[in-house]
């Protein structure tokens, strides 16, 4: 029963198992690349597979040591003889291990055992006619032999005071532990998509009824708002003591002006909060408070949750036409350009501003645009791109 579904397992593990995607910013360090090794070689999976090897070999070796393969009954080789001794010679050698095994001259119950049961049988099929026929026709001189059949299980467990154990045994290896293992699928398949993804989050993001669901004219500024509100994130959970620093992050947040003052961030969870806002940090350039970092959990799941994220702004939404919409997908994408390359939106897509908005927000969505290409650079910042494009007295370049 173990090796129905360990030898199919594995065969999966070693030559069906696809590679998952990993994004690696920049060049990993030997550490890092040991760690990943370590960590993909110790799954749960693999130590859950490893453990189902160790029982299975070590109950083939109990099997096997414990096994009694019976050998052909041959009356020569018992009593030790040749196959062309005559009878004085089958006498003798009868005499002989009569005197080492006949009850009389020891005591020993398994000497007993074996000259009633080899030694005197022996010399019965080469003295007497029938039984020497019988020997000679079923291979044994008492004739034919009932065949024996025996079960790869413990002995103890056929006691007569071991019935009710072995038929526990029976209905929990038979029927408990499939009905549980087919109860545990059928509840994660319907959880889970193909993906490994939460079906509440597909929910989330294509359901009309969804406040963040993904809209026709879905703009680059609010695909992080409903990324955030993954149902993967919601089992992140946040320590108490992290509140002060998550309220602290919100005030230099809005301070930047990466969010407005009076967003209703209090209907949202508090799990949805801390990625939208760690995530708006990291794409300003903002530092923030390592208790509220899950950099980890974050590039584990990032990258999946984008491209199903992606897949949903795209899907048809006329089934006749097989048309999606392009707007929300490239906006999804940009995203995620500006995640990897820590580039606020606003900088990639400046806002279309109003003369409500002020003079003053107006020049300063001017002065950010075409900052996304230079930005991009390795030690290039705002205070950077701000010295290039006053120039320098010395060399007098300047940088439009």
């Amino acid at each position: 029963i173990l090796s129905v579904f360990t030898i199919p397992w594995t065969i999966n593990k070693v030559f069906c198992s696809e590679s998952k995607e990993e994004v690696v910013h920049g060049k990993m360090k030997k550490e890092d690349v040991k760690r990943k090794v370590i960590e993909k070689v110790f799954s749960k999976s693999n130590i859950i597979l490893a453990l189902c090897w160790v029982v299975l070999i070590g109950l083939t070796i109990y099997i096997s040591s414990n096994a009694k393969d019976e050998k052909p009954f041959d009356p020569f080789d018992i009593l030790e003889v040749d196959k062309r001794a005559d009878a004085k010679a089958i006498k003798s050698a009868y005499r002989k291990l009569s005197l080492k095994y006949h009850p009389d001259k020891n005591p020993d119950p398994e000497a007993h055992a074996y000259f009633s049961e080899y030694v005197s049988k022996a010399y019965k099929a080469l003295t007497d006619d029938e039984a020497r026929k019988n020997w000679e026709q079923y291979g044994h001189p008492d004739g034919p032999k009932s065949t024996k059949f025996g079960v790869a299980l413990p002995s103890f467990l056929f006691n007569e005071n071991q019935h009710v154990l072995l038929l526990a045994s029976i209905v929990a290896v038979a029927i408990l532990i499939p009905i549980c293992i087919t109860i545990y699928y059928l509840n994660k398949s319907k959880k889970y998509t193909s993906n490994n993804l939460h079906v509440d989050t597909i929910s989330l993001w294509g359901h009309p009824s969804s406040p963040v669901h993904i809209r026709q004219a879905h703009s680059i500024h609010r695909v992080l708002e409903t990324f955030s509100c993954a149902a993967e994130f919601s089992e992140m959970p946040v320590a108490k003591k992290t509140f002060p620093h998550l309220e602290d992050l919100m005030r230099t947040l809005i301070r930047s002006k990466a969010i407005k003052e009076g967003e209703k961030m209090h209907k949202k969870k508090v799990e949805f909060v801390r990625v939208h806002f760690t995530l708006l940090a990291h794409m300003n350039r903002i530092p923030c408070d390592p208790s509220l970092q899950q950099d980890k959990v974050l590039k584990a799941t990032l990258p999946k949750l984008m491209a199903e994220l992606v897949k949903v702004a795209a899907m048809p939404r006329v089934a006749r036409l097989h048309y999606g919409w392009f707007v929300p997908t490239e906006a999804v994408i940009e995203n995620l350009q500006c995640i990897s390359q820590a580039i606020a939106t606003d900088i990639k897509r400046p806002r279309v501003l109003t003369a409500k908005d002020g003079a003053g927000s107006m020049k300063a969505a001017q002065s950010k645009m075409g900052q996304a290409g230079l930005l991009q650079l390795p030690h290039v910042d705002e205070s950077v791109i701000k010295t290039m494009a006053k120039g320098t007295k010395e060399s007098g370049v300047r940088v439009k």
